[in-house]
């Protein structure tokens, strides 16, 4: 294809575009996929990471039948369920992890 350098109709300035996408599209998808799959292994890293207990945890809790459940809706003495604190627990090793310091 000659690129003419000439204003284009809309028309053509589609189809150029579609033929571009469809002539090259494994590299547009490759391109875009890319950052995705990059995202995707940092949270996968993170999530294996911060919660590699958790499995042991609900296993226990599942076999404790109505035990658990009643452990987990327990209330300390802030006023905080335990699951709650359990949560700010992760979030607090995730900040310490990415060198936030402790008073924020």
């Amino acid at each position: 294809m000659a690129t003419a350098l000439r204003p284009l109709s809309t028309g053509e300035l589609l189809d150029r575009t579609f033929s571009l996408y469809r002539n090259h599209f494994v590299l547009f998808v490759g391109i875009f996929a890319l950052p995705h799959l990059c995202v995707l292994a940092f949270q996968g890293a993170i999530a294996a990471r911060f919660h590699e207990g958790d499995v042991g945890r609900l296993h226990a809790s599942s076999d404790a039948g109505q035990a658990g459940s009643a452990a987990q809706s327990r209330v300390d003495d802030s006023g905080e369920s335990q699951s709650t604190a359990g949560n700010r627990g992760h979030r607090h090793k995730l900040l310490i992890s990415l060198g936030v310091p402790d008073g924020i």
